[in-house]
């Protein structure tokens, strides 16, 4: 895989934010999706399994309506947005539904995504960085937020999550949006590898 220096990395961050900011560059000019390499996913409810593996984007759903109760899970991986819910319960107050996925995707472009969880009961998200070995973001249960965050087209990424009640989702914020907030994360990780690696914390909530 191609190596970008500090200075290559910034500059390029800097100028595709000012061409954007001006005009100059649009959206369609600066292809903006996922790449799936490899992808396992499932969506449960009932004991009816919905199930998905390998490159490429992906769908898969459960939904189950019976006489003790009932369940919806789903997840999905599209050009612009990945992510999964569940959500379900029996008579006796069981949940009923599971979704899960562990995905490794690449940027076509650099890239500013929003990531939203929502984990008050159970479940997991996760959002690494594989190619610096960098975990940029953990949740476990308990939480719900959001957080804005650059992604490089020349890293590997892995999505992880899973749930039985709660939703996660990574989003692609359409350019010029974005165009800030990559010049920003240019800038942040130029200091970041002048400084040497620091350690990753999850966003306050």
């Amino acid at each position: 895989m191609p190596t970008r220096s500090p200075r290559d990395t910034a500059k390029r961050c800097l100028f595709g934010g000012t061409l954007l900011a001006s005009g100059l560059a649009t959206q369609a000019a600066q292809a903006q999706t996922f790449d799936f390499v490899d992808t396992v996913a499932s969506a449960y409810t009932f004991g009816f399994t919905d199930s998905f593996s390998g490159p490429g984007t992906w769908f898969v759903e459960s939904h189950q309506n019976t006489g003790f109760g009932y369940g919806d899970a789903e997840a999905w991986g599209t050009p612009m947005s990945m992510g999964l819910y569940a959500y379900g319960f029996d008579f006796f107050g069981g949940l009923t539904a599971y979704a899960q996925v562990n995905s490794q995707f690449t940027v076509s472009s650099d890239v500013v995504v929003t990531v939203k969880w929502y984990l008050l009961i159970t479940g997991f998200l996760s959002l690494t960085d594989l190619t610096n070995g960098v975990v940029l973001l953990s949740q476990s249960p308990g939480t719900d937020g959001s957080l804005d965050t650059p992604l490089f087209a020349d890293h590997l990424y892995e999505y992880s999550s899973g749930t039985e009640i709660g939703y996660t989702s990574v989003t692609i914020i359409p350019a010029p949006a974005s165009a800030p907030l990559l010049a920003m994360g240019g800038l942040l990780g130029r200091r970041r590898r002048r400084r040497g690696p620091e350690p990753a914390h999850p966003p306050r909530t």
